[in-house]
């Protein structure tokens, strides 16, 4: 078997179209219904949250990402925090929203290339919910590696390899009405269930 080979980052997104293109990954399902856009995967790239692979003219996204399950007690319950949607800023007439429904926890982000993944989720919870806190306690709980086509990125093969971890906020650091994460592109809320 060939051994992967690192892509480099493309210089713009018409040379990561062209990637795309020559391994016949076709984008016209990107950006619409679940899915995100070209720019997002390449923005994703620059940023190194992800990198691209090819092996046996095949080509991978590889993503290591952190999971924390955030809960909190208040009102005299136990409650766990849920991402409750993605609103996506597109300058339509149409909104688009994109839900996630997580086994584990609310709060997941992409690895930055040579990062910790415990720094990750640490800064995770500061740009997510707003919680920075160097103190706060996670609690390892498992890892996972799969492979599967990407929903983000229709027929692009993705492999991911996940860091969970859980953490119980302090009352100072719960907002009973949920968190609301603003980003260029989109808005994620995230709301609290009783369990």
């Amino acid at each position: 078997m060939i051994e992967a080979q690192l892509i480099t980052v493309p210089a713009d997104l018409p040379s990561l179209i062209s990637i795309l293109k020559k391994f016949n990954i076709s984008i016209n399902e990107w950006g619409k219904g679940y899915a995100k856009t070209p720019q997002h995967l390449f923005e994703e790239l620059k940023n190194h949250d992800s990198y691209l692979t090819s092996q046996n003219n095949e080509l991978t996204r590889r993503v290591d990402f952190v999971d924390i399950n955030v809960l909190g007690f208040f009102d005299g319950k136990k409650h766990q925090l849920i991402e409750e949607k993605q609103v996506f800023n597109e300058n339509t007439l149409q909104e688009r929203i994109r839900t996630r429904h997580y086994a584990t926890g609310a709060v997941s982000e992409k690895i930055h290339i040579g990062e910790q993944p415990e720094k990750a989720a640490l800064r995770a919870l500061a740009e997510e919910l707003g919680i920075r806190n160097d103190n706060l306690f996670l609690q390892p709980t498992s890892t996972t590696q799969t492979k599967r086509t990407s929903l983000s990125y229709p027929g692009l093969n993705s492999e991911y390899r996940g860091f969970f971890y859980e953490t119980q906020l302090n009352p100072s650091q719960i907002v009973k009405t949920g968190y609301k994460e603003t980003q260029p592109d989109k808005t994620t809320y995230f709301s609290w269930i009783e369990i």
